[in-house]
C-alpha cells in the first residue's frame, strides 16, 4: 500500500501546498512525516484504503492535521536576518525588512569569564540578602533556604522532609530567592 501511496507523491506536495503559504521545503517535511504516521497505522493494522486504492480523504485529513501542526510550531518563531555593518554594530531586519536594531539589547561578551569572581560576588549577594535588615524578615528566609538547600546540595524535596515544611513554601522560598539573586548577578555584570 505505501507504494500505491508514494505513487502521487507530487499530488500530495500540490495538496500540501494549497493549505497555506508554504515553501517546498516545508512541504517535503510534512508530506514525509505523513510517510511515517501512514507506515505506523499500516503496521498496526489499520485498513488505509478504498476500494484497493489509498484512501484520498483520509490521506488528506492527515495532511492538514500535519500542516496545522507546523503552522502552530512554526508562528512563534519569527525568523531574523543579522549582519554586521562597516562600523561593526550589529543591524537585525525581520522578515518583512523591518529594522529591528533599536529595540535589540547589544551585549558584549566579556573577553574571559572570571569564574572565581563571580562565584565570590554570588556568595556576596547571598550574605547580603540574608542579612539585610531593610527587607522584610520573609525575605530573610528566602535567602537562608536557599543558601541552605545550596549549601547542603539538597533537593527541594529533601530538604522540605529534613525541615518538616510544606513543599510548596519551601519551593516558592526557593524560587523567589533564584530570581532575585538572578536579577542582581545579571545587574552587576
Amino acid at each position: 500500500m505505501m507504494q500505491k501511496v508514494y505513487k502521487s507523491h507530487n499530488k500530495w506536495l500540490d495538496i500540501t501546498k494549497t493549505f497555506g503559504d508554504i515553501s517546498r521545503h516545508y512541504a517535503e517535511d510534512i508530506v514525509s512525516d505523513m510517510y511515517l504516521r501512514l507506515y505506523q497505522k499500516i503496521k498496526k493494522g489499520q485498513d488505509i484504503s478504498y476500494k484497493s486504492q489509498p484512501n484520498y480523504y483520509f490521506i488528506y485529513k492527515m495532511l492538514r492535521g500535519i500542516s496545522i501542526d507546523y503552522f502552530r510550531k512554526y508562528k512563534k518563531i519569527e525568523m531574523l536576518l543579522l549582519r554586521i555593518d562597516n562600523k561593526g554594530d550589529l543591524i537585525v531586519k525581520n522578515k518583512e525588512g523591518r529594522y529591528l536594531t533599536t529595540s535589540v539589547t547589544k551585549l558584549k561578551a566579556p573577553e574571559i569569564f572570571n569564574y572565581e569572581l563571580h562565584y565570590k560576588k554570588y556568595l556576596k549577594i547571598i550574605n547580603e540578602e540574608k542579612n539585610n535588615e531593610s527587607n522584610l524578615y520573609f525575605h530573610q528566609q528566602h535567602f537562608n533556604v536557599f543558601d541552605e538547600i545550596d549549601r547542603n546540595n539538597l533537593n527541594i524535596t529533601k530538604y522540605s522532609k529534613i525541615k518538616n515544611k510544606s513543599y510548596y513554601t519551601v519551593y516558592n522560598s526557593y524560587t523567589k530567592a533564584k530570581k532575585i539573586l538572578k536579577d542582581k548577578l545579571i545587574n552587576s555584570l
